[in-house]
């Protein structure tokens, strides 16, 4: 996932797999030092077995190893902050 030209932009995908079945997903973006996380989803039939957590955390590993050094999370009460690696 490059980011492109110095301050520019990339994005990243991800999917899981449960024995070759797709069973979750999430898009990163990064631009500058802040990667965003969107469309997280995990089918119904596979929530509750860690894979929304997993897929968080690779999203966000992908982000940083572009070049990422926060990400902008919002709180269940709307408050809006960065997190920071």
């Amino acid at each position: 996932m490059p980011p492109g030209e110095p301050g520019g932009c990339g994005s990243g995908r991800r999917l899981a797999e449960l024995d070759g079945t797709p069973a979750a997903t999430g898009m990163t973006v990064v631009c500058g030092d802040l990667t965003g996380l969107f469309n997280l989803t995990v089918l119904p039939q596979y929530r509750r077995r860690g894979l929304g957590q997993a897929i968080t955390r690779e999203l966000v590993r992908a982000g940083f190893a572009a070049g990422a050094r926060r990400v902008p999370v919002r709180e269940r009460d709307g408050r809006v902050g960065l997190r920071g690696g």
